[in-house]
């Protein structure tokens, strides 16, 4: 810009990506507005392997064996409130789903003590690249680092040839232990969703008019 600073300009912001730029603020938004809910253990890796014929990541062994998954899996109704978790559950998991799960229900079922919505702050912040700041997508990056570590660690696989000791889940100490990450999370993504909401709703605020569009010659148009 001619005052020095270097950023992007947001009338170059593509119009046929306006419709994603408002789901992206809504699930955001409602995100945000939302309590936190602590109880699922994180046994969305382990209903991704429920019954299933071969692990989903191949080139990490399970650390524990199918009826021990079978267990975790059927003590009481799954609680995960993610649609891109839940979408890869074994078939025979999704019925045991507390609620249903839909790309379209995802503003009315994301929550910020989801590990996986914690770390979709740095998925969001990636789409929009670069009409969002790089400290917020550098700052959302590494804490997705930080909360996918403990992910993996709460699986059944074993990740410790990965520096990765497992947070053991199907015991009650394990659950607490995750319990205390999901809340230490959810303190951090509460802040760093704050930050990328303020800067999409900076953009949305900042973009042409459908009328100035027009008067551009349509150069909005991806």
């Amino acid at each position: 810009f001619e005052d020095g600073t270097v950023g992007c300009d947001a009338s170059l912001f593509p119009e046929g990506r306006r419709a994603g730029l408002a789901f992206a603020h809504e699930v955001l938004q409602q995100t945000q507005l939302r309590s936190p809910q602590f109880g699922c253990s994180g046994r969305h890796e382990w209903a991704m392997v429920y019954r299933a014929e071969e692990a989903r990541h191949a080139e990490a062994p399970l650390r524990v064996d199918a009826t021990t998954i079978a267990a975790v899996v059927e003590d009481g109704p799954l609680l995960c409130t993610h649609f891109d978790a839940f979408r890869f559950f074994e078939p025979e998991a999704k019925p045991l789903n507390a609620v249903t799960l839909s790309r379209e229900l995802m503003p009315m079922r994301e929550q910020p003590g989801c590990l996986h919505s914690n770390m979709d702050i740095y998925r969001w912040a990636f789409k929009l690249y670069p009409f969002v700041s790089s400290d917020v997508l550098l700052d959302a990056f590494l804490f997705a680092l930080r909360v996918r570590r403990v992910d993996m660690r709460a699986s059944p696989y074993d990740a410790r040839q990965w520096g990765l000791a497992p947070i053991c889940i199907e015991t009650e100490e394990g659950r607490r232990q995750y319990r205390s990450y999901q809340k230490t999370f959810y303190e951090q993504g509460r802040d760093l969703r704050a930050r990328l909401l303020r800067e999409i709703e900076q953009l949305r605020a900042s973009l042409p008019t459908e009328k100035q569009s027009d008067a551009n010659g349509g150069s909005l148009k991806s």
